[in-house]
């Protein structure tokens, strides 16, 4: 017997497995990319798709054109879950984005966090952009 998520097809897999790791980095920061082995009591047992070391890949080849898009449409896609997740929880967002700003000038703001952060980069890469743009830019009036 299928449960919930396997019983989706592909694309609303994707979505529910993005929409979870979106709600835990919200709640918890950052997680871990890789499941916990047998006995670990420390690490989160979350598998991701894309660990912060790929991002920083993608981000690295768009920075350098060779992937101009790869980047900042996944960090969009994290913002809009995260827009998504925060407001259908109710939960207070961490970060306030100006109405202005462009997906690449955030891929720019995430890839310098990436590579100041090089001990993260085997987190889930969704909590790191949370992370990073958390950061870089808080809401005002946030404790």
């Amino acid at each position: 017997m299928k449960g919930p998520i396997q019983s989706l097809s592909f694309p609303f897999r994707m979505a529910a497995i993005g929409f979870g790791a979106a709600v835990a980095s919200l709640v918890s920061g950052p997680i871990s990319a890789v499941a916990a082995p047998p006995g670990d009591t420390h690490t989160p047992p979350y598998q991701s798709f894309i660990s912060g070391n790929e991002l920083l890949q993608a981000c690295e080849a768009a920075s350098a054109q060779e992937d101009p898009a790869g980047c900042s449409q996944y960090i969009a896609g994290v913002v809009d879950e995260y827009a998504l997740v925060s407001a259908s929880l109710n939960i207070p967002r961490t970060f306030c984005l100006a109405r202005n700003i462009t997906s690449k000038q955030l891929g720019r703001v995430t890839l310098k966090w990436l590579n100041e952060h090089p001990n993260t980069l085997h987190f889930i890469a969704s909590s790191l952009v949370v992370q990073s743009l958390t950061e870089s830019f808080p809401c005002k009036g946030a404790h």
